[in-house]
């Protein structure tokens, strides 16, 4: 089909002039000049035209119908993916909060379990049966073990337990039984295996003072430094203590005369006037410990560490160590009547 402006009166025809769908309609451009715009041909002009041009154009129309659709479709399956991933997005982040919920609401549930185990136990520790009390420090050992924020806690307990529970101070060393309670000697046992403290502990605290279980579980909290194991002044002859971590211990006056201390690792450890009076100390570590008036009299020391160890004149050592002369030729003035173990070789 051919469309050509019309450029006067010359030109004109009477089909152009009665057919104004065929010629088109004119129409200002955004420049100004006049465009025309096609209208669909008629059937005279179709059926006017050669087959092949008929069937192109028949095509085309076709094609472009397809085309239509195509982009319909590919237009709706990109809303619906979006859509989907929508629904998936906020499907994900209810899942996680509800995750995330339910392993608060475990950690809640696990906590007060855990609370009531341990209250359960310390109430126990008050039984008058001994046996009540031996099951009750087993408890704590497995609460402790369960439940790293406790862990300090129970070892307070434990040796609060056992300063209170040893001979009390009117018994004569004569009168001492050969060995703790069971009881007793079972606090001592899991103070002796304990795991690893959380914190490193300072090694002079002065003072010691008690705290109670919230107080130990908020220090902890706090990262505050955790307290060194306090056994200051218990009497415990005869006690069996083989590879104990007592590492850092304040064992101030002790009574631990005839005790198994052999492999015990005591580094750091405060023995100052510490009675160890025929105690085992095979391979046993005292490098860095206070010995400060300890008696240290019949002990059976083989393989024993001893660098860097403090003693002072009261110090009583054994012959099996070269005595007192033995251990001068070994250590150096450290302040007024106070020595200090050199390294060995």
């Amino acid at each position: 089909m051919n469309v050509s402006e019309s450029t006067g009166p010359a030109g004109s025809s009477d089909d152009d002039a009665d057919s104004p769908a065929r010629a088109g309609v004119e129409s200002p451009g955004a420049s100004g000049r006049r465009r025309v715009r096609l209208a669909e041909p008629t059937q005279k002009e179709l059926d006017a035209l050669p087959l092949e041009k008929r069937l192109e154009l028949l095509e085309q129309r076709r094609q472009s119908r397809h085309q239509w659709f195509n982009s319909v479709g590919i237009l709706f399956g990109v809303l619906f993916t979006a859509a989907g991933l929508i629904v998936t997005s906020l499907t994900w982040r209810t899942g996680q909060e509800e995750l995330r919920n339910a392993r608060e609401g475990l950690a809640t549930a696990q906590e007060g379990q855990v609370t009531d185990r341990y209250t359960k136990a310390v109430e126990q520790l008050s039984s008058s049966r001994r046996d009540v009390r031996t099951a009750a420090v087993y408890a704590l050992e497995r609460i402790a073990t369960d439940s790293d924020r406790d862990r300090i806690a129970i070892r307070d307990v434990l040796a609060a337990f056992v300063r209170e529970n040893d001979p009390a101070r009117t018994v004569r060393n004569d009168d001492l039984p050969k060995e703790p309670d069971s009881d007793v000697q079972a606090a001592l046992t899991v103070l002796a295996r304990r795991p690893a403290e959380p914190q490193r502990p300072v090694s002079r605290p002065g003072p010691y003072k008690t705290r109670t279980a919230e107080e130990a579980r908020r220090g902890l909290q706090e990262n505050r430094p955790v307290p060194v194991l306090d056994l200051h002044g218990v009497r415990v002859p005869g006690a069996r203590l083989l590879g104990a971590n007592l590492a850092g211990a304040n064992l101030e006056g002790a009574g631990l005369s005839g005790a198994f201390l052999d492999l015990a690792i005591l580094k750091g450890a405060n023995l100052s006037d510490a009675d160890l009076s025929g105690a085992q100390l095979v391979g046993t570590d005292l490098s860095g410990t206070d010995l400060s008036g300890a008696n240290l009299t019949g002990v059976f020391a083989t393989f024993t560490t001893l660098a860097h160890a403090e003693w002072s004149e009261e110090t009583v050592w054994p012959k099996g160590l070269g005595g007192r002369k033995g251990m001068l030729a070994r250590s150096e003035p450290f302040g007024e009547g106070r020595y200090r173990i050199r390294q060995p070789p």
